[in-house]
């Protein structure tokens, strides 16, 4: 039983590991690309961080980013006003409680997201279209079937 959890946990350990080096290798260049796309649109990091948990969310509290970003209310209120002015997001109120105000991603807002989402999966791409072809189908099949059982999982909770 002990061995069984070393194991895990060793295998827990490598895991973490060879994802942290793989991320690490794939993304070395993209942050360039992304830093253009911010400077273009003028955006700072947090701006683009709450960007992309509204993406994730749908919709969020200004209390929900403010958490997720770990930066008080009013920091975060006002980073929601500069996107709202921006035109990146929508403020209402919430339809359950006039006291709380939503957050939604526009048009211009998902289009954003979509084009960070874009350059970090051309850079992705391009860093390993130079793999063996019997590496590259290897990683296919293999992060297929880690995609399978994760949309699975999330799924089923």
């Amino acid at each position: 039983m002990v061995e069984q959890v070393l194991s895990e946990t060793g295998l827990s350990q490598q895991v973490s590991d060879v994802l942290g080096r793989f991320a690490t290798e794939l993304l070395r260049y993209s942050t360039t690309d992304i830093l253009r796309l911010m400077q273009r649109e003028d955006l700072s990091l947090p701006r683009v961080v709450a960007l992309m948990f509204l993406d994730r969310q749908g919709t969020a509290s200004i209390s929900d980013i403010s958490n997720y970003l770990n930066l008080s209310l009013g920091n975060t209120s006002s980073i929601v006003d500069q996107l709202v002015c921006s035109g990146y997001v929508t403020r209402t109120e919430d339809p359950h409680d006039r006291r709380l105000k939503v957050v939604t991603l526009t048009t211009k807002g998902q289009a954003f997201v979509q084009e960070v989402k874009q350059a970090r999966i051309a850079e992705m791409a391009q860093r390993l279209k130079n793999l063996p072809a019997s590496l590259l189908e290897s990683t296919v099949v293999v992060m297929s079937a880690v995609l399978e059982h994760l949309e699975a999982e999330r799924g089923a909770n």
